[in-house]
């Protein structure tokens, strides 16, 4: 007999949290829709002091709306670019709130969160150049962001780890501006189930 599955204290509680209605069965479009809706289950209060503003990035051909963390601090902060996870497919701004909101008090960092175009109204080439625009647009509005430009970082999980990996990428390669660190989190590079990566 197999033994039974032991959860940490919380876990069992943020799986069901978590864990998406039947009805988002239906269509991808009700599954972001009600992980949207219920992101609020496993949000707590942010942190004191930390002003939380939604805008947009232009460019040339889209509007790409960012969630900016702004941590207790005086003058120029360091600022980490924040791309969430969600199997390219599921996750927003809305739905890693929490936790962009923590690595920006963690850090002591401003953090902007993308709300990037998803799969399959995007491909992933159009996705990784429109996420490094707003690393190269964070760059220039440091002054009235209030962020170092010389202190900038990529962050991700899952599907974004993978995203800041080729952004960290496109920036080593003489696109600019220049990293002084990443941070990945269980990254999603090897998509293929039948290699041993994967596992």
């Amino acid at each position: 007999m197999a033994d039974a599955l032991v959860l940490a204290d919380g876990i069992a509680d943020y799986l069901d949290a978590v864990r998406l209605a039947p009805e988002a069965a239906a269509s991808l479009a009700a599954a972001r829709l009600i992980a949207d809706r219920d992101a609020h289950r496993i949000a707590g209060p942010r942190p004191a002091g930390m002003t939380v503003r939604d805008s947009y990035v232009p460019d040339v051909a889209i509007e790409t709306p960012v969630r900016i963390y702004r941590p207790v601090g005086d003058g120029a902060l360091p600022a980490i670019l924040y791309l969430h996870g969600g199997g390219f497919t599921i996750g927003s701004i809305e739905t890693y709130d929490c936790l962009a909101a923590a690595l920006a008090e963690a850090c002591g960092a401003v953090v902007v969160s993308v709300h990037y175009a998803r799969l399959p109204e995007s491909t992933p080439r159009a996705t990784i150049a429109q996420c490094h625009g707003v690393l190269r647009w964070m760059a220039r509005m440091a002054e009235p962001l209030e962020i170092d430009p010389n202190r900038l970082a990529v962050a991700g999980d899952s599907a974004g780890a993978c995203l800041a990996t080729h952004i960290a990428m496109r920036t080593r390669d003489g696109d600019g501006p220049a990293l002084t660190c990443q941070l990945l989190c269980y990254g999603v590079y090897d998509l293929d189930p039948q290699r041993e990566a994967y596992a």
